[in-house]
């Protein structure tokens, strides 16, 4: 399920969730208690206020649950598993005649000369 949230909203109250989601009110909330991984801001009146990162973990467990087949208890599993693993890296293809490559270059030994001279300071 691709999700589009409005740009100008960083907050989000549980009838905008039930619209962008397709999820009824009494589903999200649950979800809230049963899950853990989405915890609401609370109004001083007691209402809801959901983060970007609220509907997004929102629409994994939904996806989850509906199209992969796991349990609300599989899903919590596979978000606490997620969250622990490392952000992956993105290879970068650089030549070495690119402008970047040589501006790197400079930079290391410019970093090196630096070290150089506070371990003679220090000495």
């Amino acid at each position: 399920m691709i999700l589009s949230l409005p740009t100008d909203k960083e907050s989000f109250s549980i009838g905008d969730v039930t619209r962008l989601t397709g999820l009824p009110a009494h589903v999200v909330r649950y979800w809230e208690s049963a899950v853990g991984a989405v915890r609401p801001a609370r109004r001083g009146s007691g209402h809801r206020r959901f983060s970007r990162k609220d509907v997004e973990t929102l629409v994994k467990v939904h996806e989850l649950v509906r199209d992969k087949g796991y349990t609300l208890a599989g899903a919590k599993r596979f978000l606490r598993a997620e969250l622990k693993r490392p952000p992956s890296q993105i290879p970068l293809a650089l030549d070495d005649s690119s402008a970047a490559v040589a501006l790197l270059k400079d930079v290391r030994l410019e970093l090196a000369g630096l070290v150089k001279d506070l371990k003679t300071k220090i000495a």
